[in-house]
């Protein structure tokens, strides 16, 4: 599944690149903009529950404080439905510095983005097909054919194995991750809260 998370300003923060943006267009000698928003968009791939999505956008890839994030629905034209709408991005090929660090931090965060879960059922569909085929489920078959459908059984039933210990080891990992959290948050509430002055 791919999961569409915009990331933007508040209203009460400033949104420094619109700004330099804006000026940017005056000084190109463009008159008449108003104000420019800039909303960060992220594009996620892969079997990611809506609860992960959900911590990733609050503690990955937004600042609390100063932003807001949307992955239902859009941020684009709230304020304004009229207004023109510019999306940038990068060309094919060129590395998204930005994205890289995302998937590096989703990663730290145990969340997998890598192997669907539902792959593993395309794969046991395979399979079964193929073990249909080769136990006569059609017309007959040639030796070659035989030995073609042999070695997809074999492979696959290999690589569902394979998808298994990755999906197990993950799972461990991602077990591991979420007991280190608990004791960090169970040591934290120990500690005495500091009083702010305004």
């Amino acid at each position: 599944m791919q999961w569409k998370i915009e990331v933007g300003y508040k209203p009460t923060a400033t949104d420094a690149m619109g700004e330099g943006i804006k000026k940017d267009i005056e000084d190109l000698g463009i008159s008449g903009v108003d104000d420019v928003e800039t909303i960060d968009m992220y594009m996620i791939d892969g079997d990611v529950l809506e609860s992960d999505v959900e911590s990733i956008c609050e503690n990955l890839l937004t600042d609390r404080v100063t932003q807001v994030y949307a992955y239902k629905g859009s941020l684009v034209g709230q304020d304004d439905p009229g207004a023109w709408v510019v999306e940038v991005t990068y060309k094919h090929g060129v590395t998204d510095t930005v994205g890289d660090s995302a998937i590096k931090g989703i990663k730290d965060m145990g969340i997998n983005t890598q192997v669907p879960r539902n792959l593993i059922g395309h794969i046991t569909s395979i399979q079964g097909y193929a073990e249909l085929l080769y136990d006569g489920g059609v017309d007959q078959l040639s030796t070659e054919q035989q030995e073609i459908l042999e070695i997809i059984i074999r492979n696959s039933e290999r690589l569902f194995a394979k998808l298994r210990e990755v999906d197990i080891a993950a799972q461990g990992e991602l077990y591991w991750l979420r007991q280190r959290v608990a004791q960090l948050e169970q040591a934290n509430s120990k500690l005495p809260k500091l009083t702010t002055f305004e």
